[in-house]
């Protein structure tokens, strides 16, 4: 028993279009997802009705119809997925063009091999824009160098039907010619069977997407936009691979702000303090009410403590439109450095000691932790003198 090429395009894009239909319904309807599940439902309807048309013709028309625009929609999940500008409309109207001419000269008596040219040149250019996003990704994943291979075979199939076909066929021979040829079934069978990998790669960057974004939310803070505790443990394990070192920081009288001026304002207070722990470009970390923490891998802890001097300076001389202008806002400071055989739960302990050494020698300031029997005193007159 043999089973049709034809049968096996059916089985594959049906079943592609079920599960990019059930992920769309799924995952918030996101736009990626969307321009997939369209992707797929073009060619899914494609293979069905090419399967009930007898001339090679309306077999022609109806792919000049329906592939190139299949592939557009590729290239918009594309744009969703990589967080790209929008293409020109000027780029999908030549594909358009493209395919409406091939119709053209298809209707219009012209010989078929300019059709079939006209095909494979919507297509391509459609592929072309996939390939060219692709390209322009910040950082290329095994999945993404996966993608890219897959089209550019793709896209190599058509336009090697592009180039070889004017010397393979008669210019004027009839349309049944091409299309019943070997090489044409062999490398659209190719093309078809393609197809089913790509989309499971696309899905499976989607879903890795979407279960990134999840996990993202669930470690950040929901105020200020920074990590949350969780995180910040796992970016500090992470970091103490290598040397580096720990700020861990709290807001002065923090609850005097909530009493005096309300919840409110000790929110926007908190906002505005996250927004100067980014400025750093360091990782930064919202751990308590009003604690925070700031990862400094491959920094000594004076460099360190240099950094936590000037946040400590810039809190000082903020203004909050939220509370009085004569009410000044400090922030107390501990670092502690770290190596690979340091303990996280130590390094927390260090630098909260230090912290809370800060506090007790009257808050707004930065303190070390010394554990190499430096005194703190000297420590503390070299970052004076910085």
């Amino acid at each position: 028993m043999t089973i049709s090429v034809g049968y096996v395009h059916v089985a594959i894009y049906g079943f592609m279009a079920v599960l990019c239909v059930t992920l769309f319904l799924s995952f918030q309807r996101k736009p990626a997802l969307a321009w997939l599940t369209a992707s797929v439902c073009i060619a899914t309807a494609e293979v069905l009705l090419l399967g009930r048309l007898t001339s090679e013709g309306a077999k022609l028309a109806l792919a000049l119809c329906g592939v190139p625009f299949a592939y557009a929609c590729v290239g918009q999940t594309t744009r969703h997925l990589y967080a790209q500008r929008r293409t020109p409309p000027a780029f999908h109207a030549v594909i358009a063009a493209t395919a409406t001419a091939g119709v053209a000269a298809l209707s219009g008596g012209l010989p078929a091999i300019v059709a079939i040219l006209m095909f494979n040149l919507a297509c391509a250019l459609a592929v072309a824009e996939t390939l060219w996003r692709i390209a322009r990704a910040p950082v290329l994943r095994t999945i993404d160098r996966a993608l890219f291979v897959g089209m550019t075979a793709t896209g190599g199939i058509f336009a090697a039907r592009l180039v070889s076909y004017p010397f393979l066929f008669d210019a004027h021979g009839g349309l049944a010619e091409i299309t019943e040829s070997d090489i044409d079934r062999a490398l659209l069978a190719v093309n078809g069977l393609l197809a089913g990998p790509i989309v499971l790669l696309f899905i499976a960057k989607l879903v890795a997407g979407i279960i990134a974004g999840y996990r993202d939310r669930s470690e950040r803070d929901p105020l200020t936009g920074l990590a949350n505790r969780t995180a910040f443990e796992r970016l500090t394990v992470q970091a103490m691979r290598g040397n580096g070192a720990l700020i861990l920081c709290d807001l002065d009288h923090f609850k005097q702000v909530n009493d005096r001026y309300g919840h409110s304002a000790g929110d926007a207070v908190l906002r505005r303090f996250a927004a100067l722990l980014r400025e750093t470009g360091l990782d930064a970390a919202r751990i308590g009410g009003e604690e925070f923490a700031l990862i400094a891998p491959e920094r000594g802890e004076i460099e360190a403590a240099f950094i936590a001097e000037k946040l400590r300076q810039r809190l000082y001389n903020s203004h909050f439109e939220t509370i009085d202008a004569d009410h000044v806002l400090t922030a107390s400071f501990g670092v502690a450095r770290f190596q690979p055989d340091s303990s996280l739960q130590s390094l927390i302990d260090q630098a909260d000691s230090a912290l809370y050494a800060s506090k007790n020698e009257g808050r707004d300031r930065v303190t070390l932790h010394t554990p190499d029997a430096v005194p703190q005193a000297e420590a503390q007159r070299a970052l004076a003198a910085a």
